[in-house]
């Protein structure tokens, strides 16, 4: 499968994080605070000039980390008909890189329980830390060192 991954706006994620990550609940519910922020940058993978998955990097410290050095990686989203291609591992090694030249010491996210696998297979940390997010499902705390 060939396909393009690029930097683009948050508003162009809106389709596939609706889809995805909101189950068409509306456009509304798919911002995230942070997301027009001049730090943030947010990656889609297209195919055929579509998008079909997306992520964003957002500036944003947690308690969880000593470092105040860290980015959040957010609504990671890829279409069904995508999944299992690949198309979430060119989008997290983008983000990577993009966490890399940017000079900060860890991602951190709010993976939910169905990613998990996913993430851990790509050398983030679980700490065991989960909690619920309500119409959404389990989430766990995971981060990985990038510097």
């Amino acid at each position: 499968m060939k396909w393009i991954v690029k930097k683009v706006e948050s508003e162009e994620l809106f389709p596939v994080r609706n889809d995805v990550l909101r189950k068409n609940k509306g456009f509304e519910y798919c911002k995230f605070k942070g997301d027009n922020l001049a730090s943030s940058a947010h990656f889609g993978v297209l195919k055929n000039k579509k998008i079909v998955g997306g992520v964003s990097m957002i500036v944003n410290n947690t308690e969880n980390l000593v470092s105040n050095n860290v980015i959040q990686l957010r609504g990671m989203c890829v279409y069904e008909a995508f999944q299992k291609q690949n198309v979430g591992l060119s989008l997290l090694n983008m983000a990577e890189l993009f966490a890399i030249d940017n000079n900060y010491q860890y991602i951190w996210m709010n993976a939910r329980k169905i990613a998990l696998d996913f993430y851990l297979r790509n050398g983030y940390i679980n700490n065991f830390r989960s909690f619920n997010i309500e119409q959404i499902g389990k989430h766990y705390f995971l981060f990985k060192k990038i510097k």
